[in-house]
């Protein structure tokens, strides 16, 4: 995560096997439609994107 921007990554499996169908990565950008410029990510945004990122990666791990 980044000042103004997130990226994610993604990959969708079959759901038998487990086998990878496809990745993907993407690039989101903080904006202010307002203003017409990106901003900071806010506070509130980045505290819950922090708090689900430790979920997934304990459960990556259990």
């Amino acid at each position: 995560m980044g000042i103004q921007s997130l990226e994610f990554s993604f990959q969708i499996e079959e759901s038998g096997t487990g086998m990878a169908l496809a990745r993907g990565k993407v690039v989101m950008v903080a904006y202010d439609p307002e203003g017409e410029h990106s901003i900071p990510i806010p506070p509130a945004w980045r505290e819950k994107i922090n708090l689900f990122e430790k979920r997934e990666e304990r459960n990556d791990t259990t």
